[in-house]
């Protein structure tokens, strides 16, 4: 749980530091953001199932939706809220957040539902 939440926190603090001119980045690629977007949510995902997930394929499919769902639902709070930090709010972020957390909770589902593993 503390994995989980210090990670959270952590999401939630490098999403909203503000962009500060004269500063300069390393160089990145055109889609870049939407990388590190999708990144982080999968393993905000990974976290999630590692944490609460069912150890049952049978109780799976709804608690992956509603996994889902949260977790899109606190990235959609994430980006309505970047403007307030002098950051932007692009619904592209919000794409790769949404595929990002289905795709964390894809691998989680693949390596663990059914072994009873939680590792």
């Amino acid at each position: 749980m503390a994995a989980l939440l210090f990670y959270l926190l952590l999401l939630t603090l490098v999403t909203h530091w503000p962009h500060w001119e004269g500063i300069p980045s390393p160089p990145r690629f055109e889609f870049w953001d939407k990388v590190v977007h999708f990144t982080a949510y999968a393993i905000l995902a990974y976290l999630v199932s590692w944490r609460w997930a069912p150890d049952t394929s049978e109780r799976w499919g709804s608690w992956g939706i509603w996994a889902a769902l949260a977790i899109i639902s606190w990235g959609v709070f994430d980006e309505l809220t970047q403007p307030y930090f002098n950051r932007t709010c692009d619904p592209y972020d919000l794409l790769a957040d949404a595929l990002g957390t289905c795709t964390g909770l894809a691998i989680y589902q693949v390596r663990h539902i059914g072994t009873g593993e939680k590792t």
